[in-house]
């Protein structure tokens, strides 16, 4: 099922045209949720996507409990914040280290979280 030339999921998804179609139940098949994520980005002339960071040990732990809690079936489009690193503290998969090493305070799945951008304010002052 997967090629380094053109990865195919266990659900038959072409993880290099098409990533918003992999499915969720497929990031918890075991071989999957315990072999490590990553986040993938895309090339904007030509449309394929590829691996841009794979996830530390912690990162990994992050990423298992939104996969566990989400509700999606499909599209999962994560925000990680956070740092690249150039050593990776803990448990990772050998093959991690294909790609440069993310290490995220925090991720965000898209249509999970709702998010605010706005000045902060203590209620005291606003209290009229």
């Amino acid at each position: 099922w997967w090629r380094p030339q053109h990865p195919i999921a266990l659900d038959g998804v072409d993880m290099v045209l098409n990533p918003s179609a992999h499915a969720v139940w497929c990031l918890k098949v075991p071989a999957c949720y315990n072999n490590g994520f990553g986040i993938m980005t895309t090339a904007p002339e030509n449309g394929r996507y590829d691996v841009a960071y794979s996830f530390a040990a912690k990162t990994n732990g992050l990423m298992q409990q939104l996969v566990d809690a989400t509700t999606k079936q499909d599209n999962v489009v994560v925000k990680a914040i956070g740092e690249p690193v150039d050593d990776a503290a803990g448990d990772v998969n050998e093959r991690n280290f294909e790609f440069p090493m993310f290490e995220a305070t925090m991720l965000v799945m898209e249509g999970e979280t709702i998010t605010h951008t706005g000045f902060l304010v203590d209620l005291f002052c606003w209290d009229k």
